[in-house]
C-alpha cells in the first residue's frame, strides 16, 4: 500500500483516489490531460502550460529563464541548461568532433559535398533559450546530472505529495 503501480510501455499508471488506478496513454492527448488533472489537483493555472516529456522523468517549460533557476534552487534541481553532458553545449565528444571510433561521418567523412559544420556552445540558441526555461522531474530515478529532484521507484504517495507539494509552492512563490 502507498505505492504507485508500474508503468506498462507507453502508458503512464497513476493514482487518482479511486479503487482502480487511471491509465492514459503516452500521446499528445494523453499528457494533455495529464498536464490539465495535475493543474486542477495542484490549483496552478495551466494556461500556456506544456510538459515536454514523460518517461523516467517529466521535463517542464517554465515562463522565463529567471523563473526556472528559482524554482530549481528552491527544490534542490537545476535548469536543463546546467544538466551535465545531456545538454550539445555540455558534450566534449561533439564539440570536439570526437567519434567512438575517431573516423567516419559525421565528423572524418570521405564525402567531399558533405559539410562538417562549425560545433560550439552557443551554436543553438533556440535550443539554449528552452533548455534555460527547464527543468527535469525525476519519476522512478533520481539523476544528479538531469533530474536530482523528483521520486524514486520505490517512494510512495506521501513522497509523491511532498515533492509535488514543493514544486507547486516554489512555482507559486516565483510566478511571473
Amino acid at each position: 500500500a502507498g505505492t504507485f503501480p508500474p508503468a506498462e510501455q507507453g502508458v503512464m499508471v497513476a493514482r487518482t483516489g479511486s479503487a482502480a488506478p487511471a491509465r492514459v496513454e503516452l500521446t499528445p492527448d494523453g499528457i494533455a490531460a495529464v498536464t490539465v488533472a495535475a493543474g486542477r489537483l495542484t490549483g496552478l493555472s495551466i494556461r500556456g502550460a506544456r510538459l515536454i516529456k514523460f518517461t523516467n522523468n517529466a521535463v517542464v517549460l517554465l515562463p522565463t529563464a529567471k523563473m526556472a533557476r528559482e524554482v530549481a534552487a528552491d527544490v534542490g534541481s537545476k535548469t536543463l541548461s546546467e544538466s551535465g553532458w545531456h545538454t550539445y553545449s555540455r558534450m566534449n565528444h561533439l564539440l570536439e568532433k570526437r567519434t567512438a571510433s575517431g573516423k567516419g561521418c559525421p565528423f572524418d567523412c570521405g564525402d567531399p559535398s558533405h559539410s562538417h559544420g562549425d560545433y560550439r556552445a552557443g551554436m543553438l540558441p533556440q535550443t539554449d533559450a528552452l533548455l534555460e526555461r527547464s527543468m527535469s522531474i525525476g519519476i522512478g530515478v533520481r539523476d544528479p546530472n538531469l533530474a536530482p529532484f523528483g521520486l524514486r521507484m520505490r517512494d510512495g504517495a506521501d513522497e509523491a505529495r511532498r515533492v509535488g507539494t514543493l514544486f507547486r509552492d516554489a512555482v507559486i512563490k516565483h510566478r511571473a
